[in-house]
């Protein structure tokens, strides 16, 4: 694994400094100016490698943000759609984002530690066994759904006075047998 970038050694307070910086949209000169003002010792080239990261950051962290807007609206427009598949592809999403902000080093190393990557696995492992659940569940929802279709039919032939045959030609005619 790399070595730490030169501005992650920095104290906290400048890193929050720079973080500040960033956000209010200075340029890379500016904020390596404004930290050797500050007599930091950082160079242009670990500033810019550290703003290009932040901005990604932003970046991931905003379309994250639209994300659980459009799904908070989603659940909002259907109640009563299946929420653990949206709890699920969310998952998926979060699990997207950790591996896209895995970041390489000075040296272009991306620093992945083991226990993360069995962390990531064991999400994706779990997500894919609630994948597997829901859709059993839902198949089992439906199948029920269809049996006591398929029986209110039966009664309501009945009380119409139509034979058990036609019954059973109208129950297979829609899929309920």
């Amino acid at each position: 694994m790399g070595r730490v970038s030169s501005i992650r050694r920095m104290p906290v307070e400048v890193q929050q400094l720079i973080d500040q910086l960033i956000r209010q949209g200075r340029t890379i000169i500016e904020i390596t100016e404004h930290l050797q003002g500050l007599n930091e010792d950082v160079s242009k080239s670990a500033v810019g490698r550290y703003v290009k990261n932040a901005r990604e950051q932003m970046a991931d962290y905003r379309a994250a943000q639209e994300l659980a807007s459009q799904w908070t609206h989603a659940a909002n427009e259907n109640p009563r759609g299946d929420v653990s598949t949206m709890v699920t592809e969310m998952l998926k999403m979060v699990a997207l984002r950790v591996t896209q902000q895995i970041q390489p080093d000075d040296k272009g190393n991306l620093q992945l530690k083991p226990m993360d990557m069995m962390l990531l696995s064991k999400a994706v492992e779990s997500l894919e066994a609630t994948t597997r659940k829901s859709m059993e569940r839902r198949e089992k929802v439906r199948q029920m759904a269809m049996a006591e279709a398929a029986k209110a039919v039966q009664t309501e032939g009945r009380k119409a006075g139509l034979s058990a045959d036609a019954i059973e030609r109208m129950t297979k005619a829609i899929g309920l047998l």
